[in-house]
């Protein structure tokens, strides 16, 4: 069935719809993102092109939204063409379309989509970075909920030896009101900023 599909398109064509099966939604802004990150010329084939072929030919897309931005592949469709895209591609090239993605959601504040496509690049680190970059503004938002979802998507080794990530678990405990977890949490942060260069703002936090 996906050969059929496919075969009918351009090589251009195919090598976005493959690519794009690596997000679980897709707006024409994102695939240019993704698809055409150095394209300097004006474009034959764009996002918004490549949305309206996609439904033009009936290529198992859901719209998402009453405006027609946002799309999913179906399900099953999206899987066959992800299987596809690691046969065709390396783990390089698939890892850069991943950070591409996370680059893009988090340009537009979609940062748990930002955070899901650095972990699938192997990027542990910039996604333990774009939470740091993003917890105060969720907890100062009282949104301490969110911030507790971002901590649970990443790796408790990664968590344990970053001192801003400790002082988001300690301030979702305040949240939470299990104040008796707290003093263990900034105690480890108070010992990894004896062996790292400090960073102020965490400091400022650890001494509330």
């Amino acid at each position: 069935m996906l050969r059929e599909v496919l075969a009918g398109q351009s090589t251009e064509v195919r090598g976005c719809i493959l690519k794009s099966s690596l997000l679980d939604r897709f707006c024409p802004e994102v695939l240019e993102a993704v698809c055409f990150p150095d394209r300097t010329s004006p474009p034959k084939l764009g996002g918004r092109e490549l949305v309206q072929l996609l439904q033009q030919d009936h290529l198992f897309t859901i719209s998402l939204d009453a405006r027609g931005e946002w799309f999913r592949f179906h399900h099953l469709f999206q899987n066959l063409l992800k299987r596809q895209l690691q046969q065709s591609a390396s783990e390089e090239e698939i890892a850069t379309l991943q950070s591409r993605a996370s680059a893009w959601f988090e340009s537009q504040g979609l940062i748990t989509e930002s955070i899901k496509h650095a972990l699938a690049a192997d990027d542990v680190g910039l996604a333990a970075e774009v939470v740091e970059r993003y917890r105060k503004n969720e907890l100062d938002a009282d949104r301490w909920y969110v911030v507790e979802r971002w901590l649970a998507m990443l790796p408790a080794e990664v968590r344990e030896r970053r001192p801003g990530l400790l002082m988001a678990e300690g301030w979702v405990e305040y949240a939470r009101f299990r104040l008796e977890r707290i003093v263990p949490i900034t105690e480890k942060v108070a010992r990894l900023l004896e062996n790292q260069v400090a960073d102020p703002s965490v400091e400022r936090e650890l001494a509330r």
